[in-house]
């Protein structure tokens, strides 16, 4: 039985592979994206792809272009500030987007990342409290993958709904990935995919 549960997890990861794509294939197109959707905004953006030729998982291709386009969009909306701000702030008139790919074991690793101003808590949390919603002290950024949730007064077709970090994050764990979100105030937002099976992280410690 054993034997048999081998040569099936084997088999399942060979198709994984012949079903990989280039990680570029999915990404690259964000790029003139972001660009359009920051303009919409009177802001500016420079979208930043390394890795575009690791090869992502066939499972995980069926859900990351969807996942990262929720991803940049709330770059470009929640995160990167208009030119006059960053200026303010010492900045590049034009935000960074950075969308970088890793081998991780038997999957892929993946972040993005922006150099906007962070992720607005105190919005986000006042916003959760309206709702009747509560959070653990210092974990107030997962908020943003609560269904509905929303720091937009007025809803557009870019944001405002509260829908897509958390379903970039279910279609991401039905595809085996985790989605993770670490902010820094003033210096921007970083999402991270990783897989959710620890044999992945093992295989990819021993390969380092």
């Amino acid at each position: 039985l054993a034997s048999e549960n081998e040569q099936s997890i084997e088999t399942r990861q060979m198709l994984e592979k012949l079903a990989a794509q280039p990680f570029g294939d999915s990404a690259s197109r964000l790029g003139d994206a972001a660009s359009t959707w920051a303009a919409e905004r009177g802001k500016q953006v420079v979208v930043q792809l390394e890795g575009v030729a690791v090869p992502v998982p066939g499972k995980l291709n069926t859900v990351l272009r969807g996942a990262l386009t929720h991803l940049i969009r709330n770059a470009v909306v929640h995160g990167i500030e208009p030119p006059e701000l960053r200026s303010v702030g010492g900045k590049n008139a034009a935000g960074m987007i950075l969308m970088r790919c890793e081998p991780c074991g038997d999957g892929v690793q993946i972040q993005v990342s922006d150099d906007g101003g962070g992720i607005d808590l105190t919005k986000l949390t006042s916003a959760a409290r309206d709702r009747g919603l509560t959070w653990r002290e210092g974990n107030e950024q997962e908020l943003i993958f609560h269904d509905g949730l929303s720091t937009v007064a007025e809803s557009d077709d870019l944001a405002g709904r509260g829908v897509g970090m958390p379903a970039a994050r279910s279609d991401l764990r039905s595809a085996g990935y985790q989605l993770d979100v670490r902010c820094e105030q003033g210096k921007g937002t970083s999402f991270l995919i990783t897989p959710l099976d620890p044999g992945l992280g093992a295989r990819a410690d021993q390969v380092a």
